[in-house]
């Protein structure tokens, strides 16, 4: 008995164990109105590929190294502060910011989810305005979305409603940088429409 009580205490420890590769984790800033940069090299001085809400799924895919981890969002891969990611049990019932909004493009009639933040990456489909879209992160320009029918990529931020904000900080400054509604283990863009379909 005194083996499983240690062994459960070593599970439910998430203030000393270390993120390892292979760990599937969630956003989780002690601040829920804040996001979590996934940057483009371990350092708070490199370029934000976007700020991620908690709740956001992600797989670590290294070891933690002087409080940084490589991750992978969907697709995309970045480094993210090892201290602001727990194991998705961890993060308590209502902690999750993930929000739901609508494709709302004034200058066509939806808009294009694409496979990368770029205007010239593939379409993976067109998205009337009206539909809804969870938004797990946003930059200056992008969203990384996940559609009503479940496909993943890039809409353009101003075509969103409410727009998701980019520019949002942290009391601390940088350092926090950061609803799905599913449950733990469900699955888990771009230009405006010339015309109508960007």
């Amino acid at each position: 008995m005194l083996v499983l009580s240690l062994v459960s205490n070593a599970i439910a420890d998430n203030g000393t164990a270390k993120m390892a590769a292979g760990t599937i984790a969630v956003v989780n800033n002690p601040s829920a109105d804040d996001r979590l940069n996934l940057r483009t090299r371990p350092d708070q001085e490199k370029p934000t590929l976007g700020k991620y809400y908690n709740g956001t799924y992600l797989e670590v895919l290294s070891d933690e190294k002087d409080g940084w981890v490589k991750v992978r969002v969907f697709e995309l891969e970045g480094y993210m502060m090892a201290k602001f990611l727990a194991r998705p049990d961890q993060l308590e019932i209502g902690a999750s910011t993930v929000p739901a909004v609508k494709i709302q493009n004034p200058n066509g009639a939806g808009l294009n989810l694409r496979k990368t933040q770029s205007t010239n990456s593939s379409s993976l489909g067109l998205y009337t305005n009206g539909s809804t879209v969870r938004v797990f992160g946003a930059s200056e320009t992008w969203c990384h979305v996940q559609t009503e029918d479940g496909n993943v990529g890039f809409m353009l931020r101003e075509g969103l409603s409410p727009a998701p904000e980019f520019e949002k900080t942290s009391p601390t400054g940088d350092e926090l940088e950061g609803s799905w509604f599913g449950k733990p283990g469900d699955p888990i863009t771009e230009d405006f429409m010339p015309g109508g379909n960007g």
